[in-house]
């Protein structure tokens, strides 16, 4: 089958060639300085608007308003016979793009960095992108990290590729047994982690110590206290010299 050339993409700064409707939403000041921020960190995107056959535009105005103010190109395709209705229902159904989207809008234009963060979600899709960020390192997860993917600031080296490849495969070899722990276990698994990499911890028993005792295991509320759970478990008789303070080494780094 062979694929066809729907809709053909044009670039102009003739800027008076160009229309708002009066019917169409009033440019909002706050939309406007949303895209400058998104301009300065990632550049000027060739994200079309769209016209009618009279260079009306029905969807984009304030794309075409920011272009008009910077003198960047506006790239427009004209979809003939498009009308008010056609505005309103553009306007009424557009939905936010989700950090999943953006990381998928990234990889395609081929950055290594979000490719490397699409392949890590793929492999292990049971979990969510808070859990992949976090396992991949703390530079990338710590802060805002919905915000850096959006912006296209996102970082994953191939060391952090590895790390968190390392990481989430153990994890997912706990999946079956912390799957049963009822509530959010998203601060469960992030403290996992925070655990395994102290110097000194023995990953291996606390992953036994999970699959003997994960039918006692209360929903942690937070962080801090799913790591005094997993603190429990992990010290139950070793001896004081041995014992590992996670909750302790976690407060230190806040």
């Amino acid at each position: 089958m062979n694929d066809k050339k729907e809709t053909i993409i044009y670039s102009s700064t003739d800027y008076n060639k160009f229309k708002i409707y009066d019917w169409n939403r009033q440019i909002n000041k706050n939309i406007l300085k949303k895209i400058h921020k998104s301009v300065t960190k990632c550049g000027w995107r060739q994200e079309p608007i769209i016209v009618d056959s009279n260079f009306g535009i029905i969807d984009g105005q304030h794309r075409y308003t920011y272009a008009k103010q910077h003198h960047l190109p506006v790239y427009y395709f004209i979809a003939d016979g498009a009308t008010r209705e056609d505005c309103q229902r553009m306007n009424s159904v557009r939905l936010a793009w989700k950090p999943q989207d953006y990381i998928r809008y990234y990889a395609l234009l081929g950055n290594v960095d979000y490719q490397r963060l699409q392949a890590l979600l793929d492999t292990y899709d049971d979990f969510n992108i808070g859990i992949v960020a976090y396992a991949i390192g703390s530079s990338a997860a710590g802060g805002h990290t919905s915000q850096k993917i959006v912006d296209g600031t996102f970082t994953c080296s191939e060391a952090d590729f590895l790390k968190a490849s390392e990481t989430l495969s153990y994890l997912f070899a706990l999946d079956f047994y912390i799957k049963r722990i009822r509530g959010r276990r998203t601060q469960l698994y992030q403290a996992i982690m925070f655990c395994c990499s102290l110097r000194g911890f023995d990953k291996d028993r606390l992953a036994r110590r999970i699959r003997e005792t994960w039918s006692t295991i209360t929903p942690p509320a937070d962080m801090e206290s799913a790591l005094e759970t997993l603190e429990s478990i992990y010290n139950y008789r070793i001896n004081k010299e041995n014992r590992i303070y996670v909750v302790t080494e976690w407060k230190k780094g806040r």
